[in-house]
């Protein structure tokens, strides 16, 4: 008997949980350049527990089946945190002044949503078990989108970080899989563009 979807709710799952949770919270609560905090807070944290989700979901005994949904909903939570949540704040911060622009960064956002989504399938496929990565990991670009909204990023800047974000993410060169010094690195540098934000918020 199949059981339903509620039984997956799990202990396993809950860093992934709480990675989309904080992005589409984020997303929730931009909605102009004073609140751009907001999502860059958002979107850091998922960032940071992204990098940690696999190595935690493994401390706990799953069936094979248990396994699969949970790459499922990683997969998942990826798109939302990843590939939505980045240039929908930037789009809702970036000041536009002409259709033309509006229009190429918007193309530049769907673009980089296509990228990141094609890139998470390419990578359950064919690089979840070889021990590295082919094209930029889908939590790096994001990052980088932080970064941005600790100011009020202009259209070409915007537009070009999701061009090549988008690019380098199904690029087809090689990274190998990051040791704990770049891990932690990434973790550090996460943490402190999360708290750059929160802390912006308390004093604005």
């Amino acid at each position: 008997m199949i059981q339903s979807a509620a039984s997956q709710f799990r202990w396993a799952n809950l860093l992934t949980y709480l990675a989309v949770s904080a992005a589409a919270l984020g997303v929730a609560f931009t909605n102009g350049p004073d609140t751009r905090f907001w999502g860059g807070a958002g979107i850091a944290l998922a960032v940071a527990f992204d990098l940690f989700d696999g190595r935690f979901a493994r401390l706990f005994p799953r069936t094979e089946n248990e396994q699969r949904v949970g790459v499922e909903i990683d997969s998942l939570a990826d798109v939302i945190s990843f590939g939505l949540a980045p240039p929908i704040c930037l789009l809702r911060v970036v000041q536009v002044m002409g259709f033309i622009d509006l229009a190429i960064l918007v193309a530049a956002a769907v673009f980089y949503l296509i990228c990141i989504v094609t890139r998470l399938a390419h990578f359950n496929i064919f690089q979840a078990n070889t021990g590295g990565f082919i094209g930029l990991p889908s939590n790096i670009p994001p990052l980088i989108c932080t970064v941005l909204l600790l100011g009020v990023p202009g259209p070409a800047l915007s537009t070009a970080v999701l061009a090549a974000g988008g690019a380098a993410a199904v690029g087809g060169f090689r990274i190998p899989r990051p040791n704990r010094v770049v891990l932690y690195s990434i973790l550090a540098i996460s943490l402190i563009v999360a708290s750059g934000h929160l802390w912006l918020l308390v004093i604005r």
